[in-house]
């Protein structure tokens, strides 16, 4: 994504001071925990096709409720063979907000259909779980 990466003593720190900070908003154990979400964006004065000069690290976190509220329960899986999540010579294996783009109609689909989550599978032979 040409942007570089922060240390890992520069990640640590931050996580450590957001949460520090938000330790508030913690939900009571069972109830929920603290979302963290770390997000490097470029925001340097350019708009066109090339990287950004200056770029912003930080850490985001919300408070959030149990994924699994009620205990675990049996998934509703369908397997989607039209779609990719990532492609060969792509930016899957990276974890970036584009990635999600592709998904998001199948999702959908697949929720109103009933089930409770996608499979995708590789771009390449079609028959390996990708996600």
């Amino acid at each position: 994504m040409c942007m570089p990466a922060p240390t890992i003593e520069q990640f640590v720190e931050a996580v450590k001071v957001t949460v520090l900070a938000n330790r508030r908003w913690v939900p009571p154990p069972h109830k929920g925990f603290l979302y963290i979400r770390p997000l490097l964006m470029g925001t340097g004065p350019v708009l066109s096709l090339t990287p950004a000069p200056e770029f912003t690290f930080l850490i985001f976190v919300t408070p959030v409720r149990n994924y699994f509220e009620g205990g675990l329960k049996q998934l509703n899986l369908v397997v989607k063979e039209e779609i990719h999540r990532a492609v060969p010579g792509g930016v899957g294996s990276v974890k970036a907000i584009g990635n999600y783009a592709v998904v998001l109609k199948a999702l959908i689909e697949a929720k109103a259909d009933g089930f409770s989550e996608v499979l995708y599978l590789d771009s390449v032979y079609n028959k390996y779980l990708e996600e």
